[in-house]
């Protein structure tokens, strides 16, 4: 949930952490219905991100936004329950990894193109 929190397009929001409560109201889409689809709705997706990311970083989103709040990693939520500042650089620096993005948080030129469709 923090890296949810820190990397989120629209600031620490809580709606883009996790996909739990579609599930439990039954809003997922059938296994059945994107049969032979699940590569096309990946790329889909990640093109939504990568355009979401490309507008915030115009608009001067910078890598050192990707964090939390200071308090949050300064003051413990509950007994034991932490998060430090560098093991949110560490989920931050692997996020952007695994999205194929710089180590400023910046997609790939050939990772989007607006152009289709």
């Amino acid at each position: 949930m923090a890296l949810g929190y820190a990397v989120s397009d629209r600031g620490a929001c809580h709606l883009r952490s996790t996909f739990y409560k579609a599930e439990l109201s039954g809003m997922m889409i059938p296994p059945e219905a994107i049969d032979g689809k699940a590569d096309a709705l990946k790329q889909l997706a990640s093109r939504v991100t990568e355009s979401a990311r490309r507008f915030n970083l115009r608009e001067g989103l910078r890598p050192e936004d990707d964090r939390l709040p200071s308090r949050l990693v300064k003051e413990a939520i509950e007994k034991d329950r932490q998060i430090s500042e560098d093991e949110v650089t560490c989920l931050v620096r692997d996020y952007y990894k695994l999205k194929g993005w710089s180590e400023q948080g910046i997609p790939a030129d050939e990772a989007i193109d607006d152009s289709k469709e």
